[in-house]
């Protein structure tokens, strides 16, 4: 009887999986039949993350999403944690519409140009010039990573067009 049971759960398992492999498939093709297995954009590995949810709908917000579709790029993303440390009041302030420059220029102070990998950061202090034009210190600390004052919590997720740093402060 245990066997039988077993065999049945482990056809249901199968059958399952199957079916959720058959509907990933149809889900990589739009309604256009394009193939977009392969979109592991910035914006795209920050959403399958889903400690940037914050950072995403900013991104939006302030208009920069396609450039984080396209251009290469190394994002210091502060996690919703990080974000919510800031105050909702704030939070709040910085996303009405009023505001969005200064939140275009608050996210583009977490993003270089070209792909700057954890191990590429050394103990000796490193300057970093953000698409915002504000300056980064980056430095390794044993086996942390620091940029300014926040640490690297999720290094080097690679993405087709750079790399997303997750850090577990807003860089002001």
């Amino acid at each position: 009887m245990l066997k039988k049971s077993l065999v049945v759960v482990v056809c249901l398992v199968g059958l399952l999986v199957n079916r959720a492999a058959a509907q990933e498939k149809h889900d990589d093709h739009d309604h256009h039949g394009h193939d977009h297995s392969h979109d592991n954009t910035l914006v795209t590995v920050l959403k399958k993350d889903g400690r940037f949810n914050t950072f995403i709908a900013a991104a939006s917000a302030a208009g920069i999403d396609e450039k984080l579709h396209h251009d290469t790029l190394t994002v210091f993303a502060p996690t919703d944690e990080a974000f919510a440390s800031l105050g909702a009041e704030k939070l709040d302030q910085l996303l009405e519409p009023a505001n969005k420059e200064k939140l275009k220029q608050l996210l583009l102070s977490h993003i270089v140009e070209g792909k700057v990998t954890a191990d590429s950061i050394k103990s000796e202090p490193t300057t970093l010039t953000t698409l915002g034009n504000t300056k980064l210190t980056a430095k390794k600390d044993g086996d942390a990573v620091h940029i300014n004052s926040a640490k690297i919590i999720a290094a080097d997720v690679k993405a087709e067009n750079g790399v997303v740093h997750g850090v577990d402060k807003v860089l002001e």
